[in-house]
C-alpha cells in the first residue's frame, strides 16, 4: 500500500511488494531527472526567414509555451539574429540567468537551402543560404537552442538524496491501515465494510487522523530530534551549532555538515578529528599529519615567546608572540576535478575551518597544505578566537 488513501503525503520509501520504491529506486529517478535536465534543450522554435516579414511561427522554451514567451527577431542580409533576455522570471518569482551554448539550425528544404548557427550567451544568429552560396530568405527553419538556465539541476531539486534510506515504520503496511482495521474491527459487524459505504469513509479519516497524530507525529520529534534527521528543525540545528548555509546547499548538504559538528564534540582524538576532516572534505582530503617535533629541551624553529626567542609582529597579540609548531595540525588537501575554485575555497576555509577550530584544543593549531601549491591557511594564532575574529570582521 504504497500510494492511496492509506498512505497520505509524504510518500515513505520502500518496497512493499507491489508498487512502492526503494530509497535506491527513487535516487535513480531523481538522477534520471537531472540527466534529462542536462540534455533537453532550452528551446525548440520555427522562423519564416523572410527579408519582408520575419517571424517566429512556433516556440516552445523552459521558460513557457506560445510566441509570447519567445525572443525577439531581426533581419539583416539572410541573417535572422534571435534574441532572449539574459536573466529570465521563473514561475515562483526567482530571476535566474538564460545561458545559450550552442544550438543547431535546419531548413524545412534541406536539399535546396542549409542554415546553420552562431550563438552568444543570449542571442542565436541563423544564416540561410542556397546551394550555390548565395544568402537566401523566404524559408522555414526549426532552431533546437541548448544551454543553462540557472544553476544546473542536482538530485536535491527533486527531493532526492544519497542518504536516504527505506521506510521500515510504515512499509509494508501504512499506519493508517492498522488504524483502518482496528476502527472497523471495534465497531462490530453491525456495520457494513464496504469500501464506498459512508461509514468506510468515517473510518478511514478517523484512521488517518489517528496515525498522524499517534505515530507520525512522533515519528516526526524523533527524527528531528538529531541532525541526522532534522527537517522543520533544521534552522534550530544551523543556530544551535553555528554554520552558514549557502544558497546553493539543499538541506542534505546542510544535514551532513551538521552531523559532522554535531559528532566532532565528542572529543578531540586524532581518530575523531581524521573521521570529522574526511567526512568534510570528501575527495579533497588527502592526509593528516601531527607534528610531535623534537624533545623540549630543543624547541623547533617556528617556536616564538618574549625576550627568548621573540616571534614575528604580525603573530604579536598583545605582550609578545606566543607561537609553536610542536602541536600542529597540518591537512593535506587536494582539489577534485569539476569542483570550482569558489567551492573549493568556500570548502577549506569555511567548512573545513569550523571544524577544525572547534575540535582543536587550545595549545594546538592547524593549517591546510595543497598538494600541488605551497601551504595557503596560516593556520590558529594561539589566542581564543581571534583568527575567526580577523577572518569574519566580528570584532575582538
Amino acid at each position: 500500500m504504497p500510494f492511496g488513501a492509506f498512505a497520505p503525503l509524504p510518500f515513505r520509501l520502500g518496497d512493499s511488494g507491489k508498487s512502492g520504491l526503494t530509497a535506491e529506486q527513487f535516487s535513480r529517478v531523481t538522477a534520471d531527472l537531472v540527466a534529462i535536465s542536462a540534455t533537453l534543450p532550452l528551446a525548440v522554435l520555427r522562423i519564416y526567414d523572410n527579408s519582408s516579414a520575419f517571424e517566429v511561427s512556433a516556440y516552445r522554451g523552459r521558460n513557457g509555451v506560445g510566441l509570447s514567451y519567445a525572443p525577439s527577431i531581426a533581419y539583416t542580409g539572410g541573417r535572422t539574429t534571435l534574441t532572449w533576455p539574459s536573466v529570465i522570471e521563473t514561475e515562483d518569482g526567482r530571476f535566474l540567468p538564460w545561458v545559450i551554448t550552442h544550438a543547431v539550425a535546419t531548413s524545412s528544404s534541406p536539399s535546396a537551402r542549409q542554415a546553420t548557427c552562431s550563438v552568444t550567451a543570449n542571442t542565436v544568429a541563423v544564416d540561410s543560404w542556397n546551394l550555390a552560396g548565395s544568402a537566401v530568405s523566404s524559408d522555414y527553419v526549426s532552431v533546437v537552442v541548448y544551454g543553462q538556465w540557472g544553476n544546473p539541476s542536482r538530485i536535491s531539486d527533486y527531493d532526492g538524496d544519497v542518504d536516504k534510506e527505506n521506510d521500515f515504520t510504515e512499509n509494508p503496511i501504512p499506519y493508517a491501515a492498522m488504524w483502518y482495521s482496528d476502527i472497523q474491527q471495534q465497531r462490530g459487524p453491525a456495520y457494513t465494510s464496504k469500501a464506498d459505504a459512508l461509514v468506510s469513509a468515517e473510518n478511514l479519516a478517523m484512521a488517518r487522523l489517528q496515525a498522524t497524530i499517534a505515530n507520525r507525529y512522533p515519528d516526526k520529534l524523533r527524527a528531528n530530534s538529531t541532525p541526522l534527521g532534522a527537517g522543520e528543525s533544521l534552522p534550530y540545528w544551523q543556530e544551535y551549532l553555528a554554520i552558514s548555509r549557502r544558497p546553493s546547499e539543499s538541506d542534505g548538504d546542510v544535514r551532513r555538515k551538521l552531523l559532522t559538528l554535531y559528532r566532532a564534540t565528542s572529543d578531540a582524538s586524532y581518530s575523531s578529528l581524521e573521521t570529522a576532516v574526511r567526512s568534510v572534505l570528501g575527495d579533497a582530503f588527502v592526509s593528516l599529519e601531527l607534528q610531535h617535533g623534537t624533545a623540549l629541551s630543543s624547541p623547533s624553529d617556528n617556536t616564538y615567546w618574549p625576550t627568548i626567542n621573540p616571534g614575528p609582529v604580525s603573530y604579536d597579540l598583545g605582550g609578545g608572540a606566543w607561537l609553536s609548531d610542536r602541536a600542529q595540525v597540518i591537512i593535506n588537501v587536494t582539489q577534485p576535478g569539476g569542483m570550482t575554485q569558489g567551492e573549493y575555497n568556500q570548502l577549506l576555509n569555511v567548512q573545513l575551518f569550523n571544524v577544525v577550530d572547534r575540535m582543536l584544543p587550545a595549545w594546538a593549531s592547524g593549517k591546510w597544505v595543497n598538494e600541488t601549491t605551497a601551504i595557503v591557511w596560516d593556520g590558529f594564532y594561539w589566542d581564543d578566537g581571534s583568527l575567526w575574529d580577523e577572518r569574519f570582521d566580528w570584532g575582538s
